[in-house]
């Protein structure tokens, strides 16, 4: 797209967000969801920073590599599918790295029966790993992984977060839910009602659920591991990280569809995605502690932020978002008007 500028840069950066709302309606056919075009389509629209800006960035390119993971065959058929998405993966970006790793996990617990093999394989593949990792340091200057990002020190950031800066990843895992700059929840409410419909689809659909949730939850946890304080990477849409979650999301959003709290949540979403496309500044925040669609509206109050943090926020906003979750899940059997 670029000899024909910006227009035909956006255009071609929309071709990964068809192909993924594509994918996400035709799994979602699969597991005989009751709305599949609309979930699909909310997913598409309700993730600000996507596709109503950004769509180029390669957030939805990871999204429909996990889409076209979940519809591969079972078996040895699915291996080179599997082995090709999840290079396509790390190709694009090494934080990708959890949701490839993810993948394999996923082929190999579907395709292994033997204790011992599902002991000793991963043990292979680790020493596997750490060989050529010390190769790629000792004989390459670290030019194939460990200076990916320009500093061969890059991947001691797991060690130190890990086993140095535990309450670091404590804090990104809540900050990412609720941090009103670039935490999920504030951008994207819509995915309390999702929360609620994952187990609905565990149940439905185990395979698709398993194919969702594992690179889905591996990668976020390994891009907090990897980045720590810097997980959200403003000033950019921070929408952007949540991506390879999206399908796991959706599909859960897909089995709630039709709840009031679910369409009360939608329309919340719907609100807050419309406003960032319609305010600029409002995409792209700056670590500041200010949320730009907040101060646009002239609307204060006691928001959760990873730069000043607050426990008193922190708490007041976790109990409205699990009570949120629980009206969802609830909804269920009583309807909205009795709560």
């Amino acid at each position: 797209g670029a000899p024909l500028g910006p227009p035909g840069i956006r255009t071609m950066g929309l071709l990964p967000v068809i192909a993924g709302a594509l994918l996400l309606k035709l799994i979602l056919e699969r597991t005989g969801a009751g709305s599949p075009r609309e979930a699909a389509v909310a997913g598409v629209l309700l993730m600000p920073g996507f596709t109503l800006l950004g769509p180029a960035m390669t957030g939805w390119a990871a999204a429909s590599a996990i889409c076209g993971f979940a519809l591969l065959p079972k078996g040895w058929k699915g291996l080179a599918g599997t082995a090709v998405l999840g290079l396509f993966l790390m190709a694009m970006k090494m934080r990708y790295a959890g949701a490839a790793g993810g993948m394999a996990l996923v082929w190999f617990l579907e395709n292994t029966r033997s204790a011992k093999v599902r002991v000793m394989v991963p043990l292979a593949l680790a020493g596997l790993a750490g060989a050529v990792l010390a190769l790629d340091r000792l004989a390459l200057d670290g030019a194939l992984i460990w200076t990916r990002y320009g500093n061969t020190e890059t991947l001691m950031a797991l060690r130190m977060n890990l086993l140095h800066r535990p309450e670091v990843l404590l804090e990104g895992t809540l900050h990412m839910m609720l941090d009103f700059e670039a935490g999920l929840v504030p951008k994207a409410p819509w995915v309390l009602a999702a929360l609620t419909g994952i187990p609905l689809l565990r149940r439905t659909d185990r395979t698709v659920f398993r194919r969702l949730a594992l690179p889905g939850i591996l990668y976020a946890a390994v891009h907090l591991l990897w980045t720590g304080e810097a997980w959200h990477g403003l000033p950019a849409p921070a929408t952007r990280v949540f991506m390879p979650m999206l399908p796991l999301l959706v599909a859960g959003l897909s089995r709630v569809w039709d709840r009031r709290t679910t369409r009360l949540l939608l329309a919340l979403s719907l609100a807050v995605s419309a406003l960032t496309a319609a305010i600029p500044g409002a995409r792209f925040n700056l670590a500041l502690g200010t949320d730009n669609l907040l101060a646009a509206l002239n609307v204060r109050g006691q928001w959760v932020s990873m730069v000043r943090p607050d426990a008193a926020a922190v708490a007041l906003w976790a109990l409205l978002a699990g009570t949120a979750t629980a009206l969802c899940h609830l909804n269920h059997g009583t309807g909205l008007r009795t709560l």
